[in-house]
């Protein structure tokens, strides 16, 4: 039954040390590469984000969570065919390992850099107890649950940050503004302060303001989340 909790603990160990040691590898050569940078252009370039950033880090989150959610069916399996062919043990504890590493990373980071006892540790541990304790299967499938869970959430972050981008991506070219009386169309680009602006029905508001006249339902669900 420890065979398993040392498999784990060895192989993180083993992960974090091989981290560690490229981190300080990249550290050094990206140190090297600014110094010569900065001594070619005078000055340091700073790095742009734009929304598709945003986009991929999410699609890259909510493809990660959906690939352990995946790998945590097949520890699932193994630890249950294990109680019909022994010899799947290994595999099993060897697969769990893998979906559990995110977690301990996690757990890792609570204790060591925020000092407190969080959800990730207290299931991290809960775990590993039932690991020791010779239940694989439990083991397996309470590590499911929580991959399940994440990749739920990131796939609402997902589809909330896409519905937000598409919001300002909408916004029109040109607008009616109130003039002396008269709507005139002019492009949003020249909209100044204190102009009125008229938006009908079904319309994108383009721009922040004040209700002046009239009355209207605003749809804001994608920016408040309700």
């Amino acid at each position: 039954m420890i065979f398993g909790v040392a498999i784990v603990f060895a192989t993180y160990a083993s992960i974090r040390l091989y981290e560690h040691h490229r981190k300080d590898q990249k550290a050094s050569a990206h140190d090297k590469a600014a110094i010569k940078d900065k001594l070619t252009t005078g000055q340091e370039k700073a790095p742009e984000t734009t929304s598709k950033d945003y986009l991929l880090v999410a699609a890259d989150d909510n493809k990660r969570n959906k690939h352990y959610v995946a790998m945590s069916g097949v520890s699932i399996g193994l630890a249950s065919a294990r109680f019909f062919y022994p010899p799947l043990t290994l595999p099993s504890v060897l697969i769990f390992t893998y979906t559990i590493i995110p977690f301990l990373r996690q757990s890792e980071k609570s204790l060591i850099r925020d000092k407190k006892v969080d959800g990730y540790v207290l299931y991290s541990f809960a775990d590993m107890m039932m690991l020791g304790l010779g239940a694989y299967a439990s083991a397996s499938v309470g590590i499911g649950l929580l991959h399940l869970s994440k990749y739920i959430l990131s796939n609402a972050k997902e589809r909330f940050k896409r519905q937000l981008i598409d919001v300002f991506n909408q916004r029109p070219d040109k607008v009616w503004v109130l003039k002396k009386g008269i709507e005139v169309q002019i492009p949003i680009d020249q909209v100044k302060a204190n102009d009125v602006l008229v938006i009908d029905a079904s319309e994108i508001i383009p721009v922040d303001g004040m209700v002046i006249d009239g009355i209207a339902a605003v749809d804001q669900k994608v920016l408040t989340g309700e």
